[in-house]
């Protein structure tokens, strides 16, 4: 078998998406998966086929030699050994199969792999596996040679539309096929052929999409999805935009980080996004880490106001983050962190800290921490001078300890900012 690398082999990438490796894809991704797929379809075949089959009382009566069981048994064995050799005894099983029952698309996958075995990136195979498609759309191991022998051919749309069938006829099988498409669209042209399927929201793209902005390589998945950032204001699609906005921002990309954003949800704001200080739009939970997140677990609860007061509430001995943010900025020796604290008589926490720390992606491994005065009323801590210096994505942390032997200790920090 061969891989979908073949669908490239004889097209370069652009310099900007090429993968390492001479500009080809790694292969044998297809061969693992094929052999699974063997798997699942012998155990489908064992009881399905028999079931269907006219003779009475066939499952009790099953032969050792019976030519339907000889081509089940036949598919598991070369579940666990696709390499090894096609009997003439099982080729002959499948051949009298096929002449009392000659739509049976598990007989003809049989066949196709024996033909594919004695010429292998020929056509021999061909007639019998795409009788078996027609025959049963579900039938995986004719759609994945299918998948293979247009992979091949170097035709990326066949090979596509093939991908599109399996994946939805066999969902199944979406951890087995998914890497190997994910590494696919590095490539300029199956990024094209793939764009009419985010356009159209097909159903497995529910389960791609998110994969790939987590697993692939962040500009070809990006130039997958081209200009239909739409589709991913579905429900299903709520982990994307974090997803890449964390990315984009970590490589040092945080215009476009927010530009895709805006992109996507019409109604996002970035230049408000931008302030530091807590409120609606820069806690806005489509971005995830890069907004403002309160604690909402364990000992340590917190919420943002409309008005952006952060209110907190520490369980007795219990110790953790209230608030968190990685924050796209320019820092300067000369910024000092500010706020004001109110906190009622008997709610005195033991100590609230802040620290701050480089999330850029290749920035070496600096950060801070101030401990906060347990005090009403306003105060402010310097950032290190040099510390975190060009660093253009900074993760702010407020943490927070609760005092061992009293009530849970609640408090509330306003009119946090950069000075």
């Amino acid at each position: 078998m061969v891989t979908v690398s073949n669908m490239v082999t004889r097209q370069k990438p652009a310099e900007a998406t090429r993968p390492r490796g001479g500009g080809r894809l790694v292969a044998g991704g297809l061969l693992a998966a094929g052999a699974l797929v063997l798997a699942g379809a012998a155990a489908d075949f064992s009881l399905g086929q028999a079931a269907g089959r006219d003779t009475a009382g066939v499952l009790a009566a099953l032969r050792p030699d019976e030519p339907a069981r000889l081509i089940e048994l036949a598919l598991q064995d070369l579940a666990r050994n696709p390499a090894r050799p096609i009997a003439s005894r099982e080729i002959a099983a499948a051949r009298a199969h096929l002449a009392v029952r000659p739509l049976d698309p598990q007989a003809l996958v049989l066949l196709g792999l024996a033909a594919d075995a004695r010429a292998p990136g020929g056509t021999a195979a061909s007639p019998f596996m795409q009788l078996a498609n027609r025959i049963s759309r579900r039938e995986p191991v004719s759609q994945i040679w299918m998948i293979e022998a247009a992979s091949a051919s170097g035709d990326v749309p066949q090979a596509l539309r093939h991908y599109h069938t399996v994946l939805s006829t066999n969902p199944e099988l979406f951890d087995l096929l998914a890497p190997v498409l994910v590494k696919a669209i590095d490539f300029p042209e199956v990024q094209k052929a793939l764009r009419p399927y985010v356009r159209d929201d097909v159903a497995w793209m529910t389960n791609f999409l998110p994969y790939a902005a987590a697993n692939g390589r962040l500009d070809s998945t990006l130039a997958m999805i081209g200009p239909h950032h739409a589709v991913l204001r579905r429900k299903a699609y709520d982990p994307i935009t974090p997803e890449f906005t964390r990315r984009l921002a970590r490589a040092g990309r945080g215009d476009e980080a927010l530009a895709f954003a805006r992109r996507v949800h019409g109604d996002f704001q970035p230049a408000a996004f931008r302030s530091f200080a807590p409120s609606p739009a820069s806690a806005d939970a489509r971005l995830g880490v890069l907004a403002w997140t309160p604690a909402q677990e364990g000992g340590v609860q917190s919420e943002i106001g409309e008005s952006g007061d952060v209110r907190v509430t520490v369980d007795p001995g219990a110790s953790g983050i209230a608030l968190s943010r990685e924050f796209l900025s320019d820092l300067s020796a000369r910024d000092r962190l500010s706020h004001r604290l109110v906190f009622d008589p008997g709610q005195r926490p033991d100590a609230i800290e802040w620290r701050g720390s480089c999330a850029e992606d290749g920035r070496p491994a600096r950060s801070w921490s101030a401990r906060v005065p347990i005090r009403p009323g306003a105060s402010s801590q310097a950032l290190p001078a040099g510390l975190l210096a060009s660093c253009r994505l900074v993760r702010f942390e407020l943490h927070v300890f609760g005092k061992d032997g009293q009530l849970p200790a609640t408090f509330t920090l306003s009119d946090i900012a950069l000075d």
